[in-house]
């Protein structure tokens, strides 16, 4: 007598299998979709971090911006040597100052809003003969105390209005009646210090060649004028 196998037994190993494939597609669906929501999310952080720096950057530039078109910017307009006992003829400056023998400097601010607590520093280069030019290595040192330094306005200077700067040379009277004569040449050169309405500290460089008798027109020299990194405070 042969016995039937039981109805459906044939079957079970094919629908275990096929029941175990549904299960791996279901996961495998999930995980891709756990995946999907993870790169969603990173790829939005992302977006919204650079949407951010981009706006942080150009808030950064509107401000700057407004500074660079509303600051004050400190520019000289006029430098001559006052030296009667230099032999020159210099200008018969109407402003009063306690001395013969002086370098007089005029600064204007240019720019749309005042300037606050201006200070000078007046340099002279000597060279030792005639027509010399610019050495190429020279930095500009502010190197000594007998030359001029110091506060030359407390009060605002506001928009399209000028000061006026002196800085005595008694002590260097010698080496300014050589360049007189011809054999010696002097630079002329220094800078201002100031601070703006931001609360921001500035600096202007100015170099010039001293020529005897030439006045308040003296010629620049070929660098060093212009603004330049500031090294005081503001606060």
């Amino acid at each position: 007598m042969t016995e039937n196998p039981p109805s459906g037994s044939n079957n079970a190993p094919e629908a275990a299998a096929t029941g175990g494939g549904k299960n791996r597609s279901e996961r495998e669906r999930r995980h891709s979709l756990e995946y999907a929501a993870v790169a969603f999310a990173g790829a939005a952080f992302l977006a919204s971090t650079a949407a951010a720096v981009v706006s942080g950057r150009q808030a950064w530039i509107a401000s700057d911006t407004e500074e660079r078109q509303l600051r004050a910017y400190l520019e000289v307009t006029d430098l001559e040597v006052v030296c009667p006992d230099c032999s020159t003829t210099g200008s018969a400056t109407s402003i009063p100052f306690p001395g013969r023998n002086f370098v007089h400097i005029r600064f204007e601010n240019s720019g749309q809003t005042p300037a606050r607590r201006i200070r000078q520093k007046v340099n002279w280069w000597v060279i030792p003969s005639k027509n010399a030019t610019l050495p190429s290595t020279l930095e500009f040192p502010d190197y000594s105390p007998t030359n001029g330094s110091g506060l030359v306005s407390t009060s605002e200077l506001a928009r399209d209005k000028h000061r006026d700067g002196m800085t005595p040379i008694d002590n260097d009277i010698d080496r300014f009646h050589a360049a007189t004569t011809g054999t010696s040449t002097i630079y002329l050169y220094g800078h201002f210090e100031y601070c703006d309405v931001f609360g921001k500290p500035r600096a202007t460089a100015f170099c010039f060649l001293y020529v005897p008798h030439l006045g308040e027109k003296l010629p620049i020299c070929d660098r060093y004028n212009g603004e330049i990194k500031a090294h005081h405070e503001c606060s």
